[in-house]
């Protein structure tokens, strides 16, 4: 009798979470597509200004919900709730990105410091400068990342193996 009802239980749980997992997903996508395209009717061609009251209603609450989407979406995946979203992102074809994210992150305002301080002319902004700029400080950034990893991040990891007997 007391199985029946724990089985019971358990399930009448797990249909709760499920909906519950529904119910995060629908709200952390639906809240972060509306900070990412809020500001169209800003941006676009002859748009229309904002307010005081909604630039600083967007300025203070959009990043930190921002946060918030991003933090569900770990969560969920983290929890078994992910789906799809945690498949994708759990693709062992990132691991070598995943390595040199922190590298990257660390020398990608080095490397830009050193384009900007090295030009000795006015650059002219346009798209296809905007692009060869974007393409250009990707790989060099993740060059230099690489060499740095490489040099700093991967013999302190082997150390580290070493000293604490982790695999």
């Amino acid at each position: 009798m007391q199985e029946n009802h724990a089985k019971i239980l358990l399930q009448a749980y797990k249909k709760t979470c499920n909906l519950w997992a529904v119910v995060g997903w629908l709200l952390a996508a639906s809240v972060a597509l509306s900070l990412v395209y809020s500001t169209y009717s800003e941006n676009r061609k002859d748009g229309i200004q904002w307010t005081r009251l909604q630039r600083a209603f967007y300025e203070a609450f959009g990043r930190p919900v921002w946060a918030a989407c991003v933090g569900w979406v770990i969560f969920a995946c983290h929890n078994n709730m992910g789906g799809i979203v945690n498949s994708m992102l759990s693709w062992n074809g990132f691991i070598p990105l995943m390595r040199l994210t922190y590298a990257a992150y660390l020398v990608h305002p080095i490397c830009m410091m050193v384009y900007v301080y090295s030009k000795r002319s006015l650059i002219h902004i346009n798209t296809y400068e905007i692009v060869y700029l974007f393409l250009g400080h990707t790989s060099i950034t993740l060059m230099v990342a690489f060499v740095v990893s490489a040099c700093f991040e991967a013999p302190f990891m082997a150390l580290e193996k070493v000293i604490f007997g982790r695999k």
